[in-house]
């Protein structure tokens, strides 16, 4: 009797839990689903790549192999291009593998 109420309980839970996610996630596939958009190629939008590329300076970008920054005074990131990625916060050290 009391393994049949706790079975009732743990499936009670379950669907509690599931039927209302699986009615989100499905509603927000349905609504949001979308083909992606196909850009066309013209001169205009290669002439804009190439000034983008002339400003962050692509040459030199390609030419380096270590990156180092740091974000809002406490996340430091030294980046090695060919091998890891390591960061710092305080303290606390870690590599992040690509």
């Amino acid at each position: 009797m009391k393994l049949k109420k706790t079975l009732k309980i743990i499936a009670g839970v379950i669907i509690f839990f599931t039927l209302p996610s699986l009615l989100f996630f499905g509603f927000v596939y349905f609504k949001y689903n979308e083909d992606l958009p196909i850009g066309n190629q013209t001169e205009k939008a290669d002439i804009l790549a190439h000034k983008m590329l002339i400003s962050l300076n692509a040459d030199a970008y390609k030419a380096t192999n270590n990156l180092e920054w740091t974000f809002r005074r406490k996340h430091h990131y030294k980046w090695d291009k060919k091998i890891i990625a390591a960061k710092s916060i305080g303290k606390k050290q870690g590599h992040i593998k690509p």
